[in-house]
């Protein structure tokens, strides 16, 4: 193999480490993303059922 092609084999490798750490990083926003979402839907029903029974919301 050339020097040529172990640097451009070097930089694919690069490339696909950068990648998967991207990757990485991107599933674990998507997993706190979906915690966020279904800690919000909890408060919000907590919070339909108070407004029900409170008069000041009727």
């Amino acid at each position: 193999m050339s020097v040529n092609d172990k640097t451009k084999l070097e930089a694919y490798e690069d490339l696909i480490a950068g990648l998967q750490r991207e990757n990485k990083i991107q599933n674990q926003l998507i997993e706190a993303q979906s915690t966020m979402i279904q800690t919000l839907e909890e408060h919000n029903a907590e919070l339909e059922k108070l407004s029900v029974n409170c008069p000041m919301f009727k």
